[in-house]
Order: C-alpha cells, then structure tokens, then sequence
C-alpha cells in the first residue's frame, strides 16, 4: 500500500490488484501528529458478505458499563471512579446510571492490603518545597529493553509523582537530574529537601554529593521506619499493585510490568486525590 501524509490528512491507498481493496482508501485527520480515523460501527451480522464472497469486518459497540469504566480508569476505588464520572474531571463523560459495589477478580489479585501509614499533617506551601522519594525491585522479570526495576518521585504539594524505569540502581542520579529541572522550570521554585531511604544510591555517591552541593536537605529515614517515608511508600505502593492488576486484568506477560507501570502513574496524576481540593488533579496544579 502507499501511505501520503501531509499536515491536515493521511491517505492510505490499496494496491490496484487487490481482489478487494483495490478502490478504496483509508482517510484520516492529522492533529498534533495524530492520525484521527472516523470510524462507523456496524451491526455484528457475521453473513454479511461483498460482491466476491469475503466478509466485510464488522465491529460490535461495547455498552460502557460501570465495570468497563473501572477497567478503563486503572481500577481505581470506587469513591474516585464516581467522582470521576460525576464530576468535571473529563470532557465528553457521560454516566446516568447507579454506582453498585462489584467484586473485581484484577483486583483481588493485584493488590494487597495494608493500614495506612500515620499523617502527622505537615504539608508545604510550594512546589518543589519537599519531595519524596523511593525505589522499587529489582522485578525477577526483566523488560525486551533490559529495565528491572522503578524509582518514583513525589512532589508534596502537588501531589504530582514521576516514575522512572532503571536498568540499574546508579541510573537514578541522571533520572533525577531530568526531572528536577523540569519541575523547577514549570514551577519556578527550587528543590528545598528530599524525604528518602537510607539507600547508597540516594544518599552517597554522585546523587549524594549533587544534593549537598546544592544546597538540598537530605530528610533520611531510620532503618526500616518506612512510615517516617509514609507518602513515598504510599505512592510506589500505589503504582505496583495497580500495576499488578492491570496485568491480571489484560492477562500480558509479565514483561510488560513496566508500561502497566508507566499508565498507572498516568493515571494517578489524572485523577482525583483526597488530598486536593475537589475538581483538581496532580497534573494541573503541577502544570
């Protein structure tokens, strides 16, 4: 086939032998790099067949149920999926129906339950004033790219979180580096301290003397105290088991850990927390 984009559309053209596509095309609208394709849903009739005898393809419109939701927002509770639903947290929403509690096997499986650590309530007023930081693996099953394990990062305030796929330990100074001075630049704040882990990685080392340098208080955990880290150990928490139900849910191997990773802190940055006000999100007050 042949394939001509431009900056409005993108054409793909069949080759003229074709038994069956050979006149048609496939038209598509380009915005920001994306190739939009209006798609008509058929009725699913399995005889519905052309001129040569060949199927046409079909789709069957899947009811948006509050399950199918549910699996849609990453399994999240069923306090923020209403809110989600209910609220002005996402254009083109739509839900009428009733909100009843269903168990959900992904769920089961994924994630494990624990008592929340205590919140002494001391929260900052700026961005970048205070972060908490922590490290997860390495996962006994590497990603096609070699990666093994995540480091995730919280701001405080925003309640904003980045999660960092390593192939090492030591990859978390440069990791680092990146995304503090893209926090910096969108808030116009400095890092004021880091809540972290007695780790070697984050304390000594290259990543030690880089805090020091500048000036960065280093807020270290006793041994094996993970609740004076509460919110880092919440969040990592957070982003693994949801990780680990998306995987249940979708039935991937488990080398995939890493993108069902990477869509849970998507997820949580774009939905509602308790501890912002209603109708905002991480992403916002960050950005």
């Amino acid at each position: 086939m042949r394939i001509h984009f431009n900056e409005e559309h993108m054409v793909i053209h069949f080759p003229s032998d074709h038994p069956v596509l050979s006149q048609h095309t496939i038209n598509a609208i380009v915005f920001r790099c994306l190739s939009f394709l209006q798609c008509k849903f058929l009725p699913f009739e399995p005889t519905l067949l052309d001129g040569s005898g060949m199927a046409f393809p079909t789709f069957v419109k899947v009811e948006l149920t509050l399950a199918l939701w549910h699996h849609h927002l990453g399994h999240i509770g069923i306090n923020a999926m209403c809110t989600v639903l209910t609220k002005n947290y996402a254009e083109g929403v739509i839900w009428t129906g009733l909100f009843a509690k269903e168990f959900c096997i992904p769920c089961l499986i994924g994630k494990h339950l624990q008592q929340p650590y205590t919140n002494y309530g001391n929260c900052v007023m700026r961005i970048c004033e205070l972060l908490h930081m922590d490290m997860c693996g390495p996962f006994p099953v590497q990603m096609p790219h070699k990666k093994s394990l995540f480091w995730g990062l919280l701001d405080d305030k925003s309640n904003f979180g980045h999660v960092g796929l390593l192939s090492a330990k030591s990859d978390v100074f440069q990791a680092y580096k990146k995304v503090e001075a893209s926090w910096e630049v969108k808030s116009g704040n400095r890092v004021i301290a880091i809540c972290m882990d007695g780790a070697k990685e984050f304390s000594l080392g290259n990543m030690g003397a880089y805090l020091k340098s500048w000036g960065i208080t280093m807020q270290i955990t006793a041994p094996y105290a993970h609740s004076q880290n509460g919110k880092a150990e919440c969040f990592v928490r957070t982003i693994e088991d949801g990780a680990q139900t998306l995987l249940s849910d979708t039935k991937l191997m488990m080398s995939f850990w890493g993108d069902a990773t990477l869509t849970m802190n998507y997820l949580h940055n774009h939905t509602p927390t308790v501890t912002l006000p209603s109708g905002v999100t991480a992403f916002e007050v960050m950005n």
